[in-house]
């Protein structure tokens, strides 16, 4: 299955194409918060400006169309809401342009899940602990 995820937090852009549990791309555009201190609504403006152009680089470095992505998957919390939903606008318009569907992801347990993209599931012995630390939250 190709799978297109989308995750915009605070100060970071990420898209990532996914078939059959493997990273086929994974582009990132990440903004030092400083720079944006006095006026987080600019850094939502800057995502805005951006999450077309990312999208598109990422399908052409995986030379695939948007019509050949069967899912998209994009983060719908844990950060700022004006930056998250810019994410979740453009993954639900894509999903509606070209009748694919949407799941929604939450941002801090995709760290924890992200143990197992290109992993045999099998390799681990249950029950397992992880602990994730990132940023503005942390998780076991």
């Amino acid at each position: 299955m190709m799978t297109l995820g989308i995750d915009t937090i605070l100060n970071t852009i990420s898209v990532s194409i996914i078939k059959d549990n493997k990273v086929l791309v994974n582009k990132v555009i990440h903004r030092r918060v400083g720079e944006y201190k006095n006026s987080l609504l600019k850094l939502s403006v800057t995502h805005a400006q951006e999450i077309g152009k990312i999208i598109s680089s990422a399908l052409k470095e995986a030379r695939l169309s948007i019509k050949d992505i069967i899912l998209f998957a994009v983060n719908n919390e844990g950060s700022l809401f004006s930056n998250v939903i810019i994410g979740a606008v453009a993954a639900n318009i894509l999903s509606q342009i070209y009748n694919k569907p949407v799941i929604a992801v939450k941002h801090d347990e995709a760290h924890i899940f992200s143990n197992w993209i290109e992993r045999n599931k099998t390799n681990f012995n249950f029950p397992i602990v992880v602990f994730s630390a990132s940023g503005a939250h942390t998780l076991v």
